[in-house]
């Protein structure tokens, strides 16, 4: 059966999330650095194991880490999709953005609920000036495109994940975009891959999906039969506590610009 489609993953495959999430970071820990003259990176790193601590802690954080939101990417969106069972989390926010950013004060000796709620409101700010993309992204996608349909198909909150698509200008490029909290099943869920080939029209055989997460993008896509392509830019090993019995990606690549050399013919 001929392939049709190719179906991409958003973070860390088109678009650097962690990276964006660590510049606007130390770009808001400049406002406590100039006043108090501590490191701003360090502050930024303070900030993301303060989140992780508070998030974890929370009533709401295996919902959320079904639909692939993220303890950073709740630091800025707003979560505001109508989905009953993200509306408290939605509520949270504001509590949860003040306690991740006292916790990373504290660390270094700071305890000033203003500056924290500060530094909440600039981080949010620099976050949404950073949508960047990978460098062969583009061009490999208008490639691709010449021969192949091209989805997208990302876990995350709607209002967080459509801002990105639009903030990189990456809208006209896919057809469906697919969002998991729409959906209400992320990744490796069958769920979500089921929903994007029905509303393109597709089997499983007759497309590929293609993303940075061996667990989330390649073992899901793999059990339905789909072609995977594992984006390996580390070059990392599998983590140890994953089953011998998992199905293997059809291929590996290390950029984006290498995928079409891997297609089968």
């Amino acid at each position: 059966m001929r392939l049709e489609a190719l179906i991409f993953d958003l973070d860390e495959t088109i678009m650097p999330d962690n990276p964006s999430a660590e510049g606007a970071a130390v770009a808001a820990a400049e406002i406590a650095a100039e006043r108090h003259g501590i490191d701003a990176e360090a502050l930024a790193a303070s900030l993301f194991k303060s989140a992780q601590k508070v998030w974890r802690a929370s009533d709401f954080g295996a919902h959320a880490k079904a639909l692939g939101a993220s303890s950073w990417e709740a630091l800025w969106g707003n979560f505001s999709y109508p989905d009953p069972r993200l509306e408290p989390l939605a509520r949270w926010l504001p509590e949860y953005r003040l306690e991740a950013w006292s916790g990373a004060l504290a660390d270094h000796g700071i305890e000033d609920a203003a500056l924290a709620l500060e530094l909440a409101d600039a981080f949010r700010r620099e976050r949404r000036t950073r949508h960047l993309v990978y460098p062969e992204a583009l061009p490999t996608l208008d490639d691709l495109a010449r021969d192949y349909r091209l989805a997208l198909l990302t876990n995350g909150s709607p209002d967080v994940q459509n801002e990105k698509i639009d903030g990189a200008q990456l809208r006209g490029r896919f057809d469906p975009i697919v969002i998991s909290g729409e959906v209400g099943a992320g990744k490796p869920e069958p769920a979500a891959f089921r929903h994007i080939l029905a509303l393109m029209g597709l089997e499983p055989e007759q497309s590929a999906m293609i993303g940075d997460s061996f667990r989330r993008d390649i073992v899901g896509a793999a059990e339905l039969g789909m072609f995977t392509i594992w984006l390996n830019r580390f070059r990392s090993t599998l983590p140890a506590d994953v089953p011998d019995d998992l199905p293997e990606a059809d291929a590996t690549i290390y950029d984006l610009g290498q995928i079409r050399a891997v297609l089968p013919e």
